[in-house]
């Protein structure tokens, strides 16, 4: 993020203003406030698309579900035990892999 003096920030506004880069705003050094351009809608989409694929990639591999995933995502929360999971996922791959008779 680039730092720039409340001076430099309004004499060059429109410059700063007409950019995506975010800014911090500072004045004797301190931090007094941040510009944080909008995102474009079709960025947002994109990115929560890339989410849902990754998304689906965990379930997938791992075997885990996603009420699973959620409480997972949950930075409020205590990290769950997955080691449930790991057990599991040992179990499939060595089915998978397990010579055949």
């Amino acid at each position: 993020m680039k730092e720039i003096g409340v001076r430099e920030f309004r004499d060059q506004a429109s410059h700063y203003l007409s950019s995506e880069e975010p800014i911090a705003i500072k004045r004797r050094g301190e931090t007094i406030g941040y510009y944080l351009p909008r995102t474009p809608h079709h960025k947002v989409v994109e990115a929560l698309g890339r989410l849902e694929r990754i998304e689906r990639k965990i379930m997938e591999e791992t075997g885990i579900t996603e009420d699973e995933l959620s409480q997972a995502m949950n930075w409020k929360a205590p990290f769950p035990d997955l080691s449930h999971l790991l057990r599991r996922r040992k179990k499939a791959a060595a089915k998978r892999y397990a010579p055949s008779r």
